[in-house]
């Protein structure tokens, strides 16, 4: 689940925090993951 505004909803329901930095490489290329928001 890629998310910046629902971490609490999502932790709740088993849900982990994961540095960007360590996606898999095949994921990290998708449209889907390089169009989607960061923060730092």
């Amino acid at each position: 689940m890629l998310t910046t505004t629902a971490e609490s909803f999502f932790s709740h329901l088993g849900f982990e925090i994961v540095d960007r930095s360590i996606v898999p490489e095949a994921i990290r290329m998708s449209s889907d993951f390089a169009q989607a928001p960061q923060f730092v």
